[in-house]
């Protein structure tokens, strides 16, 4: 007798029965819960994950979600994802256990290579209203080792031009002020907050406040 060879499956897509579509379910959604997992499990992945639902980039917004995010990065020593975190504590309140709290997340990765976060300290303690914080002595050493890297941006002037006001370096202040309004209008940004900190040190007055 012929040996019985097995026909191949010549079934329509239709035709076939419903634990084929099953199983291809199961292998999709397993994927997908893996690059999930895979993510979660990346320090990197994990930090954009919270800026995506910070923003709504890609997806709605979600702070609570953003933030859970952002605070599991930051506790595993992710220095972008703490100054996020530092950021969005300030915000634009003046309150005095906010700013300490803010300082405390930046003092962990203030060092180098981080120079973001050592930028984003410098400006606390330059211009924080809050005086017990206030320190534009260490603001300038900050700046002094990451100048160079940074020196392309009008904030990274009006950071060093708020520290001088605040050390008395009216005079310094002044030229760094007028180099980062320069730089501002190049970049059609609008000036006004730039020029009303150029009158103060023009007038030898320091300024604490939110940079813009």
């Amino acid at each position: 007798a012929e040996a019985h060879q097995q026909q191949p499956d010549q079934r329509q897509p239709a035709e076939r029965g419903a634990g084929d579509h099953d199983v291809e379910h199961l292998v999709d959604a397993a994927r997908h819960r893996q690059d999930r997992e895979d993510r979660a499990g990346d320090l990197v992945g994990q930090r954009e994950l919270g800026r995506s639902l910070l923003d709504g980039l890609g997806c709605h917004a979600d702070e609570q979600k953003a933030l859970f995010w952002l605070e599991r990065a930051a506790a595993a020593g992710d220095a972008d994802a703490t100054v996020m975190l530092a950021v969005r504590t300030l915000g634009d309140t003046t309150d005095p256990q906010r700013h300490e709290h803010a300082k405390a997340l930046l003092e962990k990765v203030a060092r180098p290579p981080n120079d973001d976060a050592m930028l984003t300290l410098a400006a606390l303690l330059a211009t924080t209203t809050q005086e017990d914080i206030r320190d534009p002595k260490r603001s300038l050493q900050l700046l002094d080792t990451i100048f160079t890297r940074v020196n392309d941006d009008p904030m990274t002037f009006e950071i060093r031009a708020a520290a001088r006001a605040g050390i008395g370096d009216f005079a310094a202040a002044v030229d760094d002020q007028t180099k980062a309004l320069a730089m501002a209008v190049k970049l059609k940004w609008s000036t006004a907050a730039e020029q009303e900190r150029l009158a103060a040190y023009e007038a030898q007055r320091p300024w604490f406040g939110e940079l813009e």
